[in-house]
């Protein structure tokens, strides 16, 4: 009797003991199921993010080497209408009017820009910039006299150039875009530190002439155009603390000043047309100066106009 009931006790002590370790084996389970669970999106994830990660990487690549392969075609179609040019100049034929009449499936600023870097050899090694930069470097360095003009521009900015595959072509434009943007300024004579236009250039700020015209502004009016640049709300801020002022003109400064128009407009249709005779020279012209002047003298004549007019109906 007394052996039954061990064996009894003894048999409830390995079911416990089995139940007990069957509930550690489960909560054990649910253990690694939980982790698993928890493991599963961050893997999913991961494998995701190298997925966009190739696909931007590709991305990048084609939008770079399209930009290349343009550049390389614009080159060699602007190498074809030099040689166009010169046969059709032997004729004593007017290139412009021929082109026009003869060429009208490509625009006339595409023809110039496609055979000004086809001219300008110095910058056939830069292809991946694309037209729109190796057209700027051109503009930038149009007067210029060394042989490699390009090359010296990337020196005096301190940009180096390296041909290699791994090469950071995203940084290079943009050390590129940043010495463009100096240069813009230099020739206004604007005083900007490197590291401002550094700065202004990174977050995407466009250096057009409605911009370089008011930094011109506030530093010819004593005002700080580098802190306009950083934040143009600290400029807008004094202008509405500082007090009007009204500047009035004698009527004989006026009258001066129509009298040196006069004069200046037959100098400047003299310099206009000895230029025009030596087409080389064109390409030195700044075109920026010659759209504010047109801008300019295109409100002028409207006022000259309508001054005409109320003259007339008077």
């Amino acid at each position: 009797m007394e052996n039954l009931e061990e064996s009894l006790k003894h048999a409830d002590a390995n079911a416990f003991n089995a139940m007990e370790q069957l509930k550690d084996e489960e909560q054990s389970l649910q253990t690694i199921n939980t982790h698993t669970e928890d493991e599963a999106p961050i893997d999913l994830i991961r494998e995701k993010i190298e997925q966009v990660r190739g696909m931007a990487t590709d991305l990048y690549l084609f939008a770079n080497n399209s930009g290349k392969q343009i550049a390389e075609r614009g080159i060699r179609l602007g190498s074809r209408l030099n040689e166009l040019r010169s046969l059709v100049k032997m004729s004593d034929e007017s290139w412009e009017r021929w082109a026009e009449e003869n060429l009208p499936f490509i625009s006339k600023r595409n023809r110039q820009k496609y055979m000004l870097l086809a001219r300008r050899t110095d910058c056939h090694r830069h292809t991946d910039l694309g037209v729109d930069r190796l057209e700027m470097l051109c503009s930038a360095t149009k007067d210029s006299d060394a042989e490699d003009p390009i090359s010296d521009f990337m020196a005096k900015h301190g940009i180096t150039v390296e041909e290699t595959a791994d090469v950071d072509l995203e940084e290079f434009k943009m050390q590129v875009d940043t010495a463009l943007n100096r240069e813009k300024l230099e020739r206004r004579n604007i005083r900007i530190s490197s590291e401002a236009v550094e700065t202004a250039t990174k977050e995407g700020k466009k250096f057009d002439k409605a911009l370089l015209k008011k930094l011109s502004t506030i530093q010819r009016d004593g005002g700080d155009a580098e802190a306009y640049l950083k934040d143009p709300s600290s400029i807008r801020k004094e202008e509405d603390e500082a007090e009007p002022t009204v500047e009035k003109e004698g009527e004989t400064q006026v009258q001066n000043k129509a009298q040196e128009f006069k004069a200046f407009a037959d100098k400047m249709i003299e310099m206009v047309e000895d230029i025009l005779k030596c087409p080389e020279q064109i390409s030195k012209i700044d075109s920026d100066s010659i759209d504010e002047l047109i801008e300019k003298l295109i409100e002028l004549q409207t006022a000259a106009n309508m001054n005409t007019e109320e003259a007339e109906a008077a």
